[in-house]
C-alpha cells in the first residue's frame, strides 16, 4: 500500500492478486479523508466491462 498526500488531498494505492484477474488495483482519492470518487459508479462501470 502507499499513500499520497499533498495538502488535504490524498491518494490511497495497493495491489491484490486475485486467482481469476491477476494483478488488481485499489484505488482512493480523498479530500479532508472523504472519499472524492462515488464506488457505486465505478463498480457499474467495471461490471459493463466484463
Amino acid at each position: 500500500m502507499a499513500k499520497l498526500i499533498s495538502f488535504d488531498f490524498e491518494l490511497d494505492m495497493s495491489l491484490r492478486w486475485d486467482r481469476n484477474e491477476g494483478v488488481v488495483y485499489d484505488l482512493v482519492f480523498s479530500w479532508q479523508g472523504i472519499p472524492i470518487i462515488n464506488d457505486a459508479i465505478i463498480k457499474r462501470h467495471n461490471d459493463q466491462c466484463h
